[in-house]
């Protein structure tokens, strides 16, 4: 059975690459880069050679003026929270693409200035949340910049960008619905390559802005598994936060256009400070774009809580994560913690949705200062000696205890299903560790693995999956390990491990080695920047 349900490994090689690349970083405060005005209200970014648009920007800026800089990229959620903004200048810089959602929750914009770019396309709903719009302008008058203090002398007018239906039809809904103009200047490219004004463009009978039986997710609380088909003309999903003391609500619905637009204008009351009261609400469209953290305002957090000698006490898990959750609603957020099963080494996982300023070693912190001082564990008889958080300074310890297990495993199948589960707990904890420690545990206590007779493998395959849960461990590990040291060490008698540097855009490179053999066989020493691991057989 066991050459049956892993048979495919013997001519399998998984080679699995982590390429890694450096970003360039915002400066961590706009007005130690740019010059704010001392209200903040107004920002001048202009021709400060920006890679990338500075955070964090403050929420009640009203005039942000980022042109003549190389800004090609704008992340998701770089605009969030700006309800009170009414002017955006980010002309002169190198833009390609207008995504959906780039201008999400501007719900008090009047002129977006966009010419002199490299704009080809613009997304579907690229524009559809900008409700308080008046001029969008994507080319402009050569001779009047000239004339005017904004002279630049290379304008490239966004001359590739092709022709699309969302933006006429947009307009066209504000100026029926709203009964209000907006003026968009510049030209786009046909299927032929002739150019017309982008209002012009008329191959859209069919288009619609709104997806008719629109998917939301509709729910309260950090666990979301109701899905709805929203009904009307008009469906957009809908998410909402707020603050009731430490405790933050999350909600998810449908709504209409028009309604969620108007809760997003309410935001420049309610949503500046992250304070007891506070509600902001946004909008999306697209099948369940509502589920995930609120862009620029949330982010998820998972952390794990080890809890040794747990097959000592005789309390059910239950009683702990409620306990845990019960000390965790001091802190500003949502907690859910969770049982990770097994009994000889109890991991619990605790889910976080945070404000997005809120760094994950200050949470951290937080979260060990609520476990220090728990009365709720105290009084269930939990010693917190017993208890600590997996990070980069304790993994080692505890890598070094779930070896321990695998080496037992040749004998005990019980053992080989705890250190199978276990390794799926500790494996998401890899990119924040050594690569060493990762090599010289994890690694190791997998090889230890493949040796185990077939007749015990079998069987824990047939009740649990284990083989193939061990291949999808194998599989992942060069996904996440982070190749940043100078040397790296390991060879293992079932893993060919193998190192090479490997230019990210071509993919091409020098390849440094791969080593197999015995354990006592000499280890070889290689500069990495990609891992490889194949399974020898």
């Amino acid at each position: 059975m066991f050459h049956h349900v892993v048979s495919y490994r013997r001519s399998l090689a998984l080679i699995l690459c982590t390429i890694l690349f450096l970003e360039t970083q915002a400066d961590s405060d706009i007005c130690n880069t740019c010059n704010c005005n001392s209200l903040t209200t107004e920002i001048n970014c202009a021709r400060r050679n920006l890679l990338s648009i500075p955070q964090p920007i403050p929420t009640n800026v009203e005039y942000l003026d980022l042109r003549g800089n190389n800004i090609s990229t704008i992340k998701e959620g770089a605009f969030t929270g700006l309800s009170n903004l009414k002017q955006l200048a980010l002309w002169s810089n190198s833009i390609p693409t207008i995504n959906e959602g780039t201008f999400t929750g501007l719900s008090n914009l009047k002129g977006l200035y966009l010419f002199s770019n490299r704009i080809e396309k613009y997304e579907d709903g690229a524009f559809l949340f900008l409700p308080s719009i008046a001029t969008m302008n994507f080319s402009v008058d050569l001779k009047r910049i000239q004339s005017s203090l904004y002279y630049y002398s290379n304008l490239q007018y966004n001359n590739l960008m092709k022709c699309g239906c969302h933006l006429p039809a947009f307009v066209k809904y504000i100026n029926e619905v709203y009964n209000r103009t907006v003026a968009v200047s510049g030209t786009c490219q046909e299927g032929s390559g002739k150019r017309i004004p982008i209002l012009d463009y008329s191959q859209c009978q069919n288009y619609s802005l709104f997806q008719r039986n629109l998917q939301c997710q509709t729910c309260s609380g950090i666990i979301c598994n109701e899905v709805t088909s929203c009904p009307g003309t008009e469906p957009v999903c809908r998410f909402a936060i707020s603050m009731n003391g430490a405790k933050l609500k999350t909600e998810r619905s449908c709504s209409t256009y028009r309604k969620c637009v108007e809760a997003m204008r309410n935001n420049t009351l309610t949503c500046n400070k992250r304070t007891n009261g506070t509600s902001c609400t946004g909008c999306c469209v697209g099948h369940l774009c509502n589920k995930n953290d609120f862009i620029g305002w949330t982010k998820s957090l998972v952390f794990r809580l080890i809890f040794k000698k747990f097959n000592e006490y005789k309390i059910p898990a239950e009683n702990i994560s409620r306990a845990i959750e019960h000390d965790l609603s001091t802190v500003t957020g949502t907690f859910r913690v969770e049982d990770c099963g097994s009994n000889r080494i109890k991991i619990f996982a605790i889910y976080c949705t945070v404000f997005s300023e809120m760094t994950e070693s200050q949470l951290r912190r937080n979260i060990s200062q609520v476990l220090n001082k728990s009365q709720a564990l105290l009084n269930i008889g939990v010693q917190k000696l017993h208890l600590k958080l997996l990070d980069e300074r304790n993994i080692d310890s505890i890598l070094e205890e779930v070896l321990d297990v695998s080496q037992k495993s040749v004998y005990f199948k019980e053992d080989v299903e705890l250190a199978v589960d276990l390794h799926e707990k500790m494996v998401p904890l890899v990119s924040t560790v050594s690569a060493n420690i990762t090599l010289n545990h994890t690694l190791r206590s997998i090889n230890n693995l493949l040796n185990i007779p077939e007749e015990v493998l079998a069987e824990t395959e047939q009740e649990n999956s284990s083989a193939n849960r061990l291949l999808h461990l194998i599989q992942e590990i060069p996904e996440k390990i982070p190749l940043e040291e100078q040397q790296v060490t390991a060879i293992y008698s079932n893993l060919g491990i193998g190192v090479a540097k490997v230019n990210p855009d071509a993919f091409d490179g020098l390849f440094y080695g791969v080593s197999y053999g015995t354990n006592e066989t000499e280890a070889k020493t290689w500069v990495p920047k990609v891992l490889m691991i194949t399974l020898l057989f």
